[in-house]
């Protein structure tokens, strides 16, 4: 429990600073007030005086008044979802003469990840004369995509990353 007390913003007498920019309830700014007028208008509401930003060498703190209960559940809200967003990415890499079987066992562990929300980022790698080979490099996109297509969308288009890498990203189809 005292690990989540140091993790809150400071309220009311708890804010160290003496004057502050304080904004209402309203999201109306107040402008710059003492730290006791802040308190002040906070209880006129019947509400707390949280502490937003703290005092920088230019700028002083920024506070506002609001439920502090409601405050803490909407900030905890925000970081679930913001964790949420978070996207994992896997890769498969490929060379230009990879076999039926075995792209097709590619094909397939990307269309699993994709279920699991991660995105895909598929790689040809080619080396020596298979490099200069464009035609056979983009049959392979071509035969893994058709594999994939019905559970993937393209997010970036298939590009020539380098001599020898060819790459583009799958995200899972809506």
């Amino acid at each position: 429990m005292n690990n989540d007390k140091k993790n809150q913003p400071p309220k009311n007498n708890e804010i160290p600073y003496d004057k502050m920019i304080v904004i209402d309830s309203e999201g109306k700014s107040l402008g710059l007030l003492t730290k006791q007028q802040a308190i002040n208008a906070a209880e006129q509401e019947e509400l707390d005086l949280v502490l937003l930003a703290p005092s920088s060498d230019t700028k002083p703190a920024v506070t506002k008044i609001t439920d502090y209960g409601k405050f803490l559940y909407q900030k905890k809200i925000k970081e679930k979802e913001n964790k949420q967003k978070v996207q994992k990415m896997k890769e498969i890499t490929v060379k230009p003469l990879i076999s039926d079987g075995d792209l097709a066992w590619k094909a397939k562990e990307t269309q699993r990840w994709l279920k699991e929300g991660s995105q895909v980022k598929f790689q040809i790698r080619s080396t020596g004369k298979l490099a200069t080979r464009e035609e056979l490099i983009n049959e392979v996109y071509q035969r893994f995509f058709n594999l994939i297509k019905d559970d993937a969308k393209i997010i970036s288009p298939f590009k020539k990353n380098s001599p020898i890498l060819h790459s583009t990203i799958f995200g899972k189809n809506k």
